[in-house]
């Protein structure tokens, strides 16, 4: 979830799985920050690694048997 700086809910992205780290960096020096969050997928039982772009995430991850409704 994505919230400003006052509280309100600006974006959502849900996850099939478990998130334990994020970062939100300029990796690819482009000039805008992303986000990045790692944890497992479970339906594909592996390590996951995502990036976010905060003026767009919305949405779940896609999972072929454990796919989250929108």
């Amino acid at each position: 979830m994505l919230f400003s700086a006052e509280g309100t809910l600006l974006r959502e992205y849900l996850h099939s799985g478990h998130l334990h780290l994020f970062l939100v960096e300029d990796f690819n020096q482009d000039g805008r920050e992303e986000i990045y969050v790692s944890g497992i997928a479970m339906d594909y039982e592996s390590a996951d690694r995502t990036v976010l772009d905060p003026d767009t995430m919305d949405g779940a991850s896609a999972e072929p048997r454990r796919q989250l409704l929108e």
